[in-house]
């Protein structure tokens, strides 16, 4: 009778054991889901404050046509003001809008007016000189030579493969009135944050 009672009361205690331990992992659940929250509503309100007060706006990467440098989710920063005064430079990455995909698209400048942009094998010059897009995803592709018209600029994305952009003439190039802005960084995921190393001078 004795040995029935100890085995009761040990099993009570393991069940209060394992509820006290069931309370605490629900309340770090809880915890993280509060935080997530908060972060999120204070991205918000900060996206909300540049929008209005610094030209900036967020725009969210969509599809893998920026690999290996914006991924598809993620969340840039955009500024409006980047060219009110001068203009697009080579190496910049820019939100525009295509008119054969009618959207706004990313993609990175590579021709600015003036420039002969020629692709051997995959390998991309411009004005007779490689660039180096190390940072890049190849396609073994050739076009040109051809010159950019002036007002328009020949862009391309990162991933090369997967990109739709000025290398196909039912694409191509963009008008400089299309252009909306400069990519400043990358803002969310949290662990993704950068502001540095993307907009690379060619």
């Amino acid at each position: 009778m004795t040995d029935n009672i100890k085995e009761e009361n040990i099993q009570e205690s393991c069940q209060e054991n394992e509820n006290t331990e069931n309370k605490k992992e629900d309340k770090k659940t809880m915890g993280k889901e509060i935080l997530s929250w908060v972060l999120t509503l204070t991205l918000a309100i900060v996206v909300g404050l540049l929008v209005r007060n610094f030209g900036v706006e967020p725009v969210r990467i969509s599809g893998p046509s920026m690999d290996n440098t914006l991924h598809d989710g993620q969340l840039t920063i955009l500024n409006r003001f980047s060219y009110v005064i001068g203009d697009p430079q080579r190496g910049d990455i820019i939100n525009c809008h295509s008119v054969y995909y009618n959207e706004r698209i990313v993609k990175r400048v590579i021709g600015i007016p003036g420039d002969t942009v020629e692709i051997i094998g995959g390998d991309i010059y411009v004005n007779g000189v490689e660039i180096d897009d190390s940072y890049a995803i190849h396609a073994n592709d050739s076009l040109g030579p051809i010159t950019v018209p002036e007002g328009q600029y020949f862009v391309v994305g990162d991933n090369r493969p997967m990109s739709g952009d000025s290398r196909l003439p039912y694409v191509g190039m963009i008008d400089r009135d299309l252009i909306y802005g400069k990519l400043l960084g990358i803002i969310y995921p949290f662990e993704d944050i950068q502001f540095t190393g993307l907009n690379i001078p060619h």
